[in-house]
């Protein structure tokens, strides 16, 4: 039987057999009741589920994200140095200038580079 017609049957008050459905009204009752149970264990275990990945993200954002850092700031390191950019580079006309590393000074444009190049204002 379902719920809605044994709360109708319950209800009616012209019904004089509401006592023969007490067993099923205390059946359905029980039945719902498991259910509740049910999903309450479910949503703990959702909620736990949840708060474990939270702790795996933080984790792994805690380790990941240092690495990552560190590898951004070695790529720049890396990142070659265009010679307008470099402290050896000294502007002769709009886009040309001459390199003044060691006694090299040659004649080139300012978005060339070498091995040599070293940006302005780096500390070594």
């Amino acid at each position: 039987m379902k719920a809605d017609e044994l709360i109708e049957l319950l209800r009616d008050e012209n019904n004089c057999d509401v006592l023969d459905y007490i067993d099923d009204a205390a059946e359905l009752l029980e039945q719902q009741q498991k259910e509740i149970e049910q999903l309450k264990a479910e949503n703990n275990q959702t909620a736990k589920d949840r708060d474990q990945w939270k702790r795996v993200a933080e984790a792994s954002r805690d380790v990941i994200q240092p690495k990552l850092r560190a590898e951004i700031e070695e790529l720049k390191a890396k990142q070659a140095v265009r010679c307008g950019e470099c402290k050896f580079w000294e502007e002769q006309f709009d886009t040309v200038g001459i390199c003044k590393y060691g006694n090299i000074n040659l004649d080139h444009c300012n978005n060339g580079y070498c091995s040599y190049g070293e940006r302005k204002g780096e500390e070594e």
